[in-house]
């Protein structure tokens, strides 16, 4: 499982942040107590993978409607790959506790994929030529 949250939000929880030591710098936790998340949801590598495969397949980017896993040559000549494997987990309560409200939801997350698979393939097509 990953975490996931719109850039935007992202952008909002630093200004919530500063706004929030600015206003009561003594009020506002720091130090061990000073990490503050962003995340508004969370989605598997799985369903996030298929999602891109099914966007690029509708796009006529790939004839894939499913992820297909990594070989092992694969994994021995590139071993970061295993990164795509992994998960993080994270909440957002502290962020929360000082006013971040983040609206973008899980449902908003997969309905961008679309969108950036086609910016990625328009940039890539205009790196190429």
């Amino acid at each position: 499982m990953w975490p996931h949250v719109e850039i935007n939000e992202t952008a909002d929880l630093y200004i919530v942040l500063l706004d929030s030591i600015f206003s009561d710098p003594h009020a506002t936790p720091s130090g061990r107590e000073g990490y503050y998340y962003a995340e508004n949801g969370e989605y598997s590598g799985y369903d996030s993978d298929k999602a891109v495969t099914l966007a690029a397949q509708e796009l006529g980017l790939s004839k894939y409607t499913e992820p297909t896993s990594f070989t092992d040559e694969e994994l021995q000549a590139e071993p970061k790959l295993l990164f795509f494997g992994t998960h993080c987990l994270c909440r957002a309560d502290r962020s929360r506790s000082i006013g971040w409200a983040p609206v973008k939801t899980t449902a908003g997350f997969f309905a961008s994929v679309r969108p950036e698979v086609e910016a990625v393939a328009k940039a890539s097509t205009a790196v190429a030529n």
